[in-house]
């Protein structure tokens, strides 16, 4: 009991973001990861039209570091100039759009640190993850014991395949 009141009060959102993952038409931007790798987002889909697969695993690496990602750690992840990480990322930030429960980009503007030791960080804020909601749902579950069977099972039916397939070469 005192598991799953503390997993409930730690994620209160979790039951609104898997409306909002399941709802029929494109409510938020979104990211699969359990399966063949692919990105919907309610932004200017032209914006990375020319170089899709390459967004999207700038995508995916953003949403898998919550913490966020220097310009610096960007660039040598994908072996690409400094310089580049900022287009980059202001494509993609065009490409995600506007999370319209807050008016608020999903890839904020990157405000430059006064502290040569805490570098500027790049962090994906309100991205809809299968992955994450995935371990969202197992940790109710889990908490939940026997009665936690149907988030389980929930949790189960966002994989769509083999986990982060598809990938660019």
């Amino acid at each position: 009991p005192d598991a799953q009141a503390t997993v409930k009060v730690a994620d209160p959102t979790l039951n609104e973001d898997l409306a909002r993952w399941e709802a029929p038409g494109l409510v938020a931007s979104k990211l699969t990861l359990l399966g063949p790798v692919g990105a919907r987002t309610t932004g200017d889909t032209k914006a990375t039209a020319h170089r899709r697969p390459f967004y999207v695993e700038l995508l995916a690496f953003l949403v898998l570091h919550p913490h966020g990602v220097s310009g610096p750690s960007i660039a040598e992840a994908f072996a690409i100039r400094p310089e580049r990480v900022r287009v980059d990322i202001s494509q993609l930030r065009r490409w995600l759009g506007s999370d319209p429960r807050t008016g608020k980009p999903y890839l904020p503007k990157v405000e430059a640190s006064h502290d040569p030791d805490s570098p500027a960080l790049y962090k994906i804020d309100g991205v809809l993850c299968d992955l994450d909601l995935f371990r969202r749902l197992r940790a109710r579950g889990q908490s939940r014991g026997a009665d936690g069977i149907d988030d389980l099972v929930t949790a189960l039916g966002l994989v769509s395949g083999e986990p982060f397939t598809e990938l660019r070469k």
